[in-house]
């Protein structure tokens, strides 16, 4: 049904990073990193010319409150599960007589 499979790959280190591009995956997810480490990772797949051949992806512990700490590094997608799992519900009702 897909004629093209993507390959995600979810990472947690430079070394992890570079191993997923030159495995040839589609998307690299920097999961629970911090903006340095992902920095330095960004770096090195610049460096071995593979950053143009991958999306970039962050995800984990990524919050409205936190999200400014990853502005200006190079990525594609940002992934926030706060925006679902930890939404606060306004207490709103509606009566009709």
């Amino acid at each position: 049904a897909f004629p093209k499979k993507v390959i995600d790959c979810e990472v947690e280190s430079v070394e992890d990073a570079l191993r997923a591009a030159e495995a040839g995956a589609d998307t690299i997810m920097f999961d629970n990193m911090t903006p340095e480490k992902i920095a330095e990772a960004i770096s090195a797949l610049k460096a071995a010319g593979l950053r143009e051949k991958v999306m970039l992806e962050i995800s984990g512990g990524i919050r409205a409150e936190t999200i400014s700490a990853f502005k200006g590094l190079d990525i594609d997608i940002i992934s926030m599960g706060s925006l679902t799992h930890s939404v606060v519900c306004a207490d709103v009702s509606l009566e009709i007589e």
